[in-house]
């Protein structure tokens, strides 16, 4: 069990959480949307790819380039 008493919500211990969750949210979604931006996606589709693998929880459950297949007319990698 782990005793939460000793953090109080003062507003060093509020915005310093707010900031890290910021954060961590904003990493969240650049990271998997600039790669699917540089490697062809539409600025739109990247940013959905983002917000979904956001959404997904855990980062060790992040997009795989195995679970895809090149289109072959445009090469860019679509889902199964």
């Amino acid at each position: 069990s782990v005793d939460l008493s000793a953090l109080s919500p003062d507003s060093g211990t509020v915005v310093t959480g707010s900031v890290l969750l910021a954060l961590a949210v904003l990493t969240k979604l650049l990271g998997p949307g600039l790669c699917a931006w540089v490697t062809g996606m539409s600025r739109g589709d990247a940013l959905k790819l983002g917000v979904l693998l956001n959404a997904r929880g855990s980062p060790n459950s992040s997009f795989s380039a195995s679970a895809c297949r090149p289109d072959s007319s445009t090469g860019r990698c679509s889902p199964c």
